[in-house]
């Protein structure tokens, strides 16, 4: 009982820490992310008030405008989207990615986007991410016990491992010696 508590307790708490980096993104930034979208939409645009906010669930658009159920209200174009495809294609790091898989080369592009900040073609979308979290793919051996018992325990314990694979085979591709890789240690 003690244990399942502290489990619920810290479930809580990260709900309450992804709320927080939501409602603690500043109007500017997610408006810049619906300047942004809007920007490289395609086709008609068929709802003209759309609204970024923030609330207790994250980021949201918002409109005043009477919607029909499955109505488009805006598409955002592939090459809004980050892809496996568009890091291959990217002139600094997409040499990298050959030979790393799919999950791996997704991980290199964010870190990589991440720490070009406000040059990022990504940085509106980036911005809104947020940049910390309690998970539990960081909890170390107290918090693991909070799990003994449980079958999450093996499969969070084989998710850590994978994560620190992955580290390593990015490193080993040169993630490291990436230029971008020494400013964000700056």
């Amino acid at each position: 009982p003690c244990r399942r508590h502290s489990v619920q307790h810290q479930q809580r708490q990260h709900r309450q820490l992804v709320r927080g980096r939501a409602a603690s993104s500043s109007q500017a930034e997610t408006a810049a992310l619906k300047d942004w979208v809007l920007a490289h939409h395609t086709g008609p645009r068929l709802i003209t008030d759309l609204t970024a906010e923030v609330g207790p669930s994250g980021m949201h658009m918002v409109t005043q405008e009477p919607v029909s159920r499955g109505q488009v209200l805006v598409r955002v174009p592939k090459s809004l989207l980050i892809t496996a495809e568009s890091a291959a294609e990217d002139p600094e790091y997409g040499p990298l990615v050959e030979g790393l898989s799919e999950w791996q080369t997704m991980i290199l592009a964010l870190l990589c986007e991440r720490a070009r900040g406000a040059s990022s073609f990504w940085a509106p979308y980036i911005s809104i991410l947020p940049t910390q979290a309690d998970h539990p793919l960081g909890w170390g051996a107290e918090r693991l016990a909070w799990l003994q018992g449980s079958p999450m325990q093996a499969v969070l314990l084989g998710r850590q491992q994978q994560v620190a694979s992955d580290c390593e085979d990015l490193q080993l591709v040169g993630a490291n010696e990436l230029p971008l890789a020494s400013a964000w240690s700056a």
